[in-house]
């Protein structure tokens, strides 16, 4: 909750007594220990590390699967990755891998104009019509 309410107004959170100072160095403590778990795994698995992997390219991959999937959410996060992981697997079977960026890129400008707040969305849409649905019933 106080997280959330830094979110929306750090003002309005010190004023209900939340130490802006603590909460800030807990999140960024638990988001480094999570992006430090990513990079072990990463590391294990391609068992070969070389700072050109980690280019300007990779790192708007990363930003636009955020976006895709939907900013502040687990579900949009696990929904862009999933998409980005189908699109360049259909890409490498076409053996089409040039074109991945541009139409990684369409797909983002689609996404972002059709659904603000990524695929995470239709997630949160769908959630509400079944409860709507199960409140008539």
């Amino acid at each position: 909750m106080a997280l959330q309410a830094m979110r929306d107004s750090e003002t309005g959170a010190v004023v209900t007594g939340i130490n802006l100072a603590n909460y800030k160095l807990l999140a960024f403590v638990v988001s480094s220990a999570f992006a430090g778990l990513a990079g072990v795994l990463y590391a294990h698995s391609v068992t070969y590390l070389n700072a050109s992997d980690f280019g300007l390219g990779f790192s708007i991959d990363l930003l636009a699967i955020t976006i895709i999937g939907g900013i502040g959410t687990l579900w949009g996060s696990l929904l862009g990755s999933i998409l980005w992981v189908l699109v360049r697997n259909f890409l490498s079977m076409a053996h089409l891998e040039v074109l991945a960026g541009v139409i990684f890129g369409v797909l983002l400008i689609v996404v972002v104009l059709s659904l603000p707040m990524g695929l995470s969305e239709i997630i949160i849409r769908a959630n509400r019509w079944l409860n709507g649905k199960k409140a008539i019933n």
